[in-house]
């Protein structure tokens, strides 16, 4: 009944900001690469790993209300599409940072958490390894993934195509890991030949 959904959508609440706080968290691992290797880029990650972290704060914080309220099927539809909008904007913000503009780096954050491949980014062997790093997803959504098989509700396998699709392209052994997998190989094998999960 309307209790349970009620109790859903605080859960679904929760995983949000938790979600926003580990991408700004994982947001560190770039910047300290950035700073080892004597690149700006590293500022810029630890400017958007803080306003990720007061973003999932913030909402974290504002959910915590103890208020019940009830949310309509279209609201629940709107919270998620809003979840999708909020996380792909903060991972946007490093490059946005970096020097590129918000509607490339929200391009490059889309196409790397839908698992499309595209890019507009051009002279990417220029680029700092963090913003590499930071673009490839692969091992972040290979986290993602194996976080959702203990949160019920987060999605598992589009984050594991995107691991495998960034695997491809840097990562061959985790690629042929994840192909292989014993429980997930057969739904990214499935995917790769016909574009859909079964």
């Amino acid at each position: 009944g309307p209790a349970r959904a009620e109790s859903a959508l605080a859960d679904y609440a929760r995983r949000r900001d938790l979600l926003l706080c580990a991408l700004a968290a994982l947001m560190l691992v770039p910047a300290s690469v950035d700073a080892v290797d004597g690149t700006d880029d590293w500022a810029g990650f630890a400017t958007a790993a803080a306003v990720t972290a007061f973003i999932g704060g913030a909402l974290a914080f504002t959910s915590m209300t103890g208020r019940r309220f009830t949310l309509n099927l279209r609201q629940g539809f709107l919270l998620t599409t809003l979840s999708w909008v909020v996380v792909a904007g903060c991972a946007a913000l490093p490059f946005l940072f970096a020097g590129y503009s918000y509607a490339d780096g929200y391009f490059e954050a889309v196409s790397g958490l839908t698992t499309t491949g595209g890019t507009v980014i051009v002279g990417l062997d220029g680029m700092s390894r963090g913003i590499l790093l930071w673009r490839a997803l692969a091992l972040v959504s290979l986290l993602l993934g194996l976080v959702g098989v203990l949160l019920p509700g987060l999605p598992t396998v589009p984050f594991l195509l995107v691991a495998a699709w960034a695997g491809g392209r840097g990562w061959p052994a985790l690629e042929q890991w994840l192909l292989q997998h014993p429980r997930h190989g057969r739904s990214l094998r499935h995917w790769r030949e016909t574009g859909s999960v079964a």
